[in-house]
């Protein structure tokens, strides 16, 4: 599960590290991103994300708008788990470019009072950042010291 998990977003957290050594699953084991398309206008102004993700065998499709491709991917996912959620911090990576790229990606969001960390790895860094903002995002949605209200609205709003 640790080797598994690590190829996914590279560099495991202590949150994470809990999380598969308590339930032998990583945190993303909720939501899993898909698939993800985005559509960008032609003046470079508005994106558009159709984000298909993975809960529990069941296909969730979200669409979300934004100014940039990354921006419209966060909102397409937050609708899913989190809809409160703002992001704080993100840190995208690539190494190489073409078939044989790679790319890393660090996020940080708000929730309330509390923040999460999550990290993706991808082919490219929309693709790691989508994955870094689900798991930072499951994070939140599973956190055990999250306010039972809050708790509660960030479920009605996946459901």
């Amino acid at each position: 599960a640790f080797k598994r998990r690590a190829d996914e977003i590279g560099a495991l957290d202590d949150d994470e590290m809990r999380a598969i050594l308590v339930n032998g699953k990583p945190i993303e084991s909720g939501i899993v991103l898909a698939r993800l398309e985005v559509r960008t206008e032609h003046s470079g102004k508005g994106a558009v994300a159709i984000v298909e993700m993975i809960r529990d065998g069941e296909r969730i499709t979200r669409v979300g708008i934004g100014e940039t491709a990354l921006e419209s991917a966060f909102i397409a996912v937050r609708q899913e788990t989190c809809p409160v959620a703002e992001i704080e911090e993100i840190d995208l990576l690539q190494f190489g470019y073409g078939k044989d790229s790679d790319a890393e990606a660090e996020v940080v969001i708000r929730v309330g009072a509390a923040t999460f960390r999550g990290h993706g790895r991808g082919p490219d860094p929309l693709w790691a950042g989508a994955r870094a903002f689900l798991h930072a995002l499951n994070k939140a949605v599973q956190a055990p010291s999250a306010e039972p209200r809050q708790q509660e609205n960030m479920h009605e709003a996946a459901g």
